[in-house]
């Protein structure tokens, strides 16, 4: 199973703050961003395997990852907040944790904004609801 130690919040607003203390610095959204977790509602379901990254070039115009298993590639479209990941594509290897995959490489399609903060990446969906942190490789 990928997730473990799912955390339920009473509100919304518990679960923004917890997520988003403040650490006094933040890294370029250049990177490479490793899963660390997605938020479904008020619950915060942690990957237990991290195999599952994207790298953002330089250029702000691409990406490339994993999704565990297979690679990915495609284009980054960033205006001020707004992001998107766009033209995902990846190959396609028989994988036995192919939920896990599915489920990272649909919910990047899902992305419209972010926010960086510290080492982490929040990637919001178009409603501004988080829906998966990813951690600064380290």
């Amino acid at each position: 199973m990928f997730f473990t130690n799912a955390v339920a919040f009473t509100s919304k607003a518990s679960m923004e703050t917890s997520l988003h203390a403040s650490k006094g610095y933040s890294l370029p959204l250049a990177s490479q961003w490793i899963i660390s977790r997605y938020v479904v509602g008020t619950k915060i379901m942690y990957a237990e395997n991290k195999s599952a990254y994207i790298t953002i070039n330089p250029n702000l115009s691409s990406f490339s990852g994993s999704g565990g298993c297979n690679s990915l590639r495609g284009s980054l479209y960033i205006s001020g907040k707004s992001l998107r990941f766009d033209s995902i594509v990846s190959t396609k290897m028989m994988c036995s944790d192919s939920e896990s995959e599915n489920r990272f490489l649909k919910t990047l399609e899902q992305v419209k904004e972010y926010k960086i903060s510290g080492a982490e990446l929040f990637l919001y969906n178009q409603q501004k609801q988080l829906i998966m942190v990813l951690e600064s490789y380290r």
